[in-house]
């Protein structure tokens, strides 16, 4: 394994892009660390179980994929990473997005723009990325256990979220103040229609509203109040895109 992870890291060293994936790594390599300008890091399709704490030290690191691993957290320290605009944790067994009780504000990730946790085991909503200063582009969190989209979404700077097949039964009114939201996916989920904040219709600035196999009938969803002024946002987002 060293013989195959050695050449890679002297090319890593070089082009600040290191691909270590599908090894059947149980630990990221030890000599990840001394790659300080490493910008690039890809573990995908490995059998890591832990990051560790030291991975702080890679301070100009903009891409983290560790898809198809498994994980169960993040590591604390994942907030040192200031540089940081995209996570990729696809396809793990989170449980949490950081280690459970840790002290952590991730107000730092300023530049965190894309965020992908989907296929894994989350219960909550990851309220740790619901801060005004990271603005977010778009969260997946598609094929988890979440049942509820809390109050704190409402500082949330997503553009997009996908909720699609979870267990969402219950949504926070507080969504409809999300000043970046455009995009809310949550087809395949348990809401039934008197769950559905209405001001996500008439006070938002979501344009597109995806809930296709809900615990409700679509006809009576189109009848909602506030529908209608929905769908002249839809109908100027469709016209904007063309």
């Amino acid at each position: 394994m060293g013989n195959t992870i050695a050449p890679r890291i002297e090319n890593a060293e070089k082009t600040g892009v290191l691909q270590v994936s599908s090894l059947k790594l149980k630990k990221v390599p030890e000599q990840v660390k001394h790659l300080r300008n490493l910008r690039s890091l890809d573990l995908s399709n490995n059998k890591i179980e832990n990051i560790d704490p030291w991975i702080s030290v890679l301070k100009n690191l903009k891409v983290l994929n560790v898809e198809n691993n498994k994980l169960k957290c993040f590591p604390a320290e994942l907030y040192l990473l200031t540089k940081l605009e995209s996570i990729n944790g696809n396809s793990n067994f989170l449980m949490n997005f950081i280690t459970p009780g840790a002290i952590v504000n991730l107000n730092e990730l300023s530049c965190l723009r894309t965020v992908n946790l989907s296929n894994n085991y989350l219960t909550e909503f990851p309220v740790e990325l619901c801060l005004k200063a990271i603005p977010i582009n778009m969260i997946d969190l598609s094929n988890n256990q979440i049942s509820i989209i809390p109050n704190a979404i409402a500082s949330l700077q997503a553009i997009e979220i996908n909720l699609n097949s979870n267990k969402i039964s219950i949504i926070s009114n507080s969504i409809a103040q999300c000043e970046r939201l455009k995009v809310l996916r949550l087809e395949n989920n348990c809401l039934r229609l008197e769950n559905f904040p209405i001001e996500l219709l008439t006070n938002s600035q979501v344009s597109l509203i995806c809930v296709d196999g809900n615990s409700f009938n679509m006809k009576d969803f189109y009848n909602l109040p506030g529908y209608s002024k929905y769908m002249e946002r839809f109908t100027a987002m469709k016209k904007k895109a063309a």
